[in-house]
């Protein structure tokens, strides 16, 4: 038996916050990172009908930009309810000087997956508190879950260093039944992929800026599969204007959850790991703008408008 330890998502420890949106939510799909990996011209072809990306994190709240696409058989592992809204209960729970520093984070994420494939269908799972904290069997269960309720691919934004086998129990049953996780590499700065991420049947992204160079804060490694935006990103949040800008690898998961969507729709029938293969073997080559780290950005950029190409 293993100690079930605690999870956060990489920005719950305060390496990225969210600031202010100064644009509205309409805005999200046609946002300079976004369009900048092809979406334009792979949404001429494709917007994920049909497909559902399951969120495990914060949980997702109400918000115009979501609504119709947030599928009701969701799961709260934190209250043990059926509706995985996130709350607030602001307090500093983690002690690190924050309070609910993790609220919104699901939502923000699940906003990025439809701004890369509005059509898709958001199943959330909440596993993660206001301080965006969890621990691995509420993972390893919620991933189960995912499965079960008929998730198509499991965007899984949250990281420990220590590696768990229940959670790669959880990651490799999914694979055995045609559903991988996508997993954000982590917010260290250094050469440290966290867990899952860097289980190898988890598919595992780090974070690049607008010059497609690593961010500052994204972890890389031999274990990372491919590479998308993730620095000042525009999301759905609750604020004023209803959105923020946010950095993390967390979101970069996201993008490439949407990714998957958009081509899924054209190859319903093919296996999931053979979509993943087919994004990584069009994504655009950065090693070159990263001398640094190499191939520990992996295969390259996200690309959704050549992985869309007939």
């Amino acid at each position: 038996a293993d100690l079930d330890m605690g999870m956060s998502a990489p920005e719950g420890d305060g390496s990225t916050l969210p600031a202010g949106g100064l644009m509205l939510a309409s805005f999200i799909p046609e946002q300079d990172e976004l369009l900048r990996i092809g979406v334009a011209e792979a949404r001429m072809r494709t917007t994920g009908a049909g497909v559902r990306v399951a969120v495990l994190d914060s949980g997702v709240l109400p918000h115009e930009f979501l609504d119709g696409r947030v599928d009701p058989d969701g799961w709260d592992f934190v209250d043990e309810d059926p509706d995985p809204l996130d709350e607030q209960n602001f307090r500093d729970d983690d002690r690190d000087g924050l309070v609910d520093e993790g609220y919104g984070h699901g939502t923000f994420v699940a906003s990025l997956i439809l701004g890369v494939a509005p059509d898709a269908r958001i199943l959330p799972f909440r596993v993660l508190d206001s301080d965006a904290i969890g621990n691995a069997s509420t993972i390893a269960a919620a991933i189960t879950l995912a499965v079960d309720r008929g998730a198509d691919v499991i965007n899984l934004s949250v990281s420990m260093e220590d590696r768990m086998k229940v959670i790669e129990d959880a990651v490799q049953s999914a694979r055995d039944r045609g559903v991988l996780v996508i997993a954000s590499a982590g917010n260290t700065g250094r050469d440290d992929v966290n867990f899952p991420a860097a289980i190898s049947n988890a598919f595992s992204v780090t974070a690049v800026g607008e010059d497609d160079v690593l961010a500052p804060f994204a972890s890389y490694g031999s274990e990372v599969d491919l590479a998308a935006p993730g620095v000042d990103l525009l999301g759905a949040y609750p604020s004023e204007t209803g959105t923020a800008t946010w950095s993390g690898t967390s979101f970069s998961a996201a993008i490439l959850s949407g990714g998957f969507a958009l081509v899924r729709q054209l190859h319903p029938g093919e296996d999931s790991l053979e979509i993943l293969r087919r994004l990584e073997d069009t994504a655009f080559d950065i090693r070159p703008l990263n001398p640094e780290v190499g191939s520990k950005v992996g295969e390259g950029r996200l690309d959704v408008n050549r992985a869309t190409e007939p």
